[in-house]
């Protein structure tokens, strides 16, 4: 029982020393055992969180060096350490995140919105860039709206990341929210005409690529 309030103890400990950016007390408590992975009682962040959410990178860099981090644990909310980063436009606490192995990058937090849903949302063009270069990135997932990453950068006025967005292979312009409509509808009803131009664009340059293959697919058939 002594040694559970120890171990508890400890983690809180370092959980405070992280959050406040004490890498030097960050790395004399991970050596002394204690726990990682440790949740905040009231918030439910670990360290990793905290200090990521802080920015504190040198702290964050030792606690993801430490075997056995988990980078995936969610808070209260919902949100992983590199939800939280993302939200906030640490840029560099992200990539030292998409460097580990075991990140979700697709992890979601209690209202349904990844890490490039967060930043496009907040306009964290540096971020999106960064998540847009992940292999495993999955860029039409919707939130508890069924907005995507696309439909939150014009929902917000993100006119960089929006273009950021329709560079991506996989993007999709059309998907619809619950509510039935799509990026350009959102686009259209705020009035903005730079982002209707990009979205149509797009979508024209869309139609043209498709037709060119299908015109090849029924050329090569024929010469078969």
């Amino acid at each position: 029982m002594n040694s559970g309030r120890s171990h508890s103890s400890k983690g809180s400990r370092l959980y405070s020393f992280a959050r406040d950016g004490n890498h030097g007390e960050v790395r004399n408590m991970l050596r002394r055992g204690a726990n990682v992975n440790f949740r905040n009682m009231e918030c439910g962040r670990t360290a990793l969180i905290a200090a990521g959410s802080n920015s504190h990178n040198k702290v964050v860099r030792a606690l993801l060096n430490h075997e056995g981090v988990d980078v995936n644990v969610k808070d209260n909310d919902g949100y992983t350490a590199l939800i939280t980063a993302s939200c906030f436009g640490h840029s560099r606490v992200v990539c030292a995140l998409l460097k580990h192995p075991g990140v979700d990058v697709n992890s979601t937090n209690n209202g349904g919105e990844t890490a490039l849903i967060s930043a496009s949302f907040s306009g964290r063009l540096a971020v999106v860039t960064a998540l847009l270069q992940h292999p495993r990135v999955k860029v039409n997932i919707k939130d508890e709206y069924g907005f995507s990453a696309l439909m939150n950068a014009c929902l917000c006025g993100h006119l960089e990341v929006l273009r950021a967005l329709l560079d991506h292979e996989r993007v999709n312009v059309n998907i619809m929210s619950n509510y039935g409509i799509t990026a350009l509808d959102v686009a259209r009803g705020r009035g903005e005409d730079d982002f209707v131009r990009l979205l149509e664009e797009h979508v024209e340059s869309r139609r043209l690529v498709e037709e060119e293959v299908r015109r090849q697919e029924l050329l090569n058939r024929e010469l078969a």
